[in-house]
């Protein structure tokens, strides 16, 4: 572990600590950074998607996409750099996520290429093409930045998996949460592809409007991997009038 580094603060911190010590920019090269912080990495097929054995011997799994062995790999390294001894706990376990997600997408880029924009697929596939991670990780990294009402929903056989909300959002759009069904008649669940090898593919975007709890909102579809086949549907709010005249 790099001394008193995993004491600095948060997981977020510490990558950014981390990143200014070895001058990374995105996409970044963390099998260089693992070598350089003298972590063998080795890949096998594994049930898991990854382990660090005697705090040094990083295992990942050979059988994910890339992308997802980046962060695995990032992940590991978390663990490492935060001083995680033994089995790892819940709370270990996120702290290692959240590390590796800021290692991998730093929030100058995010800024950089999100600005104030509304979010959509568009710049979420921009931030995951730049800095080589899924389109779901870069989703939840960019809704954070959201200047706007939005809201992240990802969906798994038309179940709600994941929910996360950009800051000032109304208690229409927070109605949903994880393991709600989506609405039946959402036009975002009406086709849907599989990717053959592991790796983001195309895009199906509903130009269509739907009403959640209340909300207009519009929804984006993303099938981007053949072992995790999720849609990534962004919730934006459209002010419609009231009985009175005012914005809801």
């Amino acid at each position: 572990m790099i001394a008193g580094l995993g004491e600095v603060g948060s997981p977020e911190t510490v990558a950014d600590h981390v990143a200014s010590m070895y001058n990374l920019v995105p996409p970044i090269d963390v099998m260089a950074l693992a070598w350089r912080l003298g972590l063998s990495v080795n890949y096998i097929s594994h049930h898991t998607d990854g382990f660090l054995v005697g705090g040094k011997h990083v295992f990942i799994n050979a059988d994910t996409a890339y992308t997802r062995r980046r962060f695995t790999l990032a992940h590991e390294i978390g663990h490492y750099i935060l001083g995680h001894q033994g089995a790892a706990s819940g709370a270990d376990e996120r702290a290692a996520n959240r590390f590796a997600a800021r290692l991998l997408m730093p929030r100058p880029y995010l800024e950089q290429v999100l600005g104030n924009c509304e979010l959509n697929i568009d710049l979420i596939q921009v931030v995951a093409d730049g800095c080589q991670v899924s389109t779901a990780a870069a989703a939840i990294e960019a809704i954070d930045l959201c200047s706007l009402p939005q809201v992240l929903y990802l969906v798994r056989e038309a179940e709600i998996t994941y929910a996360r909300t950009a800051p000032g959002v109304g208690a229409a759009l927070r109605s949903l949460r994880r393991g709600a069904s989506v609405p039946a008649d959402s036009s975002y669940l009406a086709s849907r592809s599989r990717a053959e090898t592991g790796e983001a593919v195309g895009v199906e975007e509903s130009s269509g409007w739907l009403s959640v709890g209340g909300a207009t909102v519009q929804s984006f579809w993303r099938c981007w991997s053949s072992t995790y086949d999720y849609g990534i549907v962004v919730c934006s709010t459209r002010p419609t009038p009231s009985a009175h005249g005012q914005p809801w």
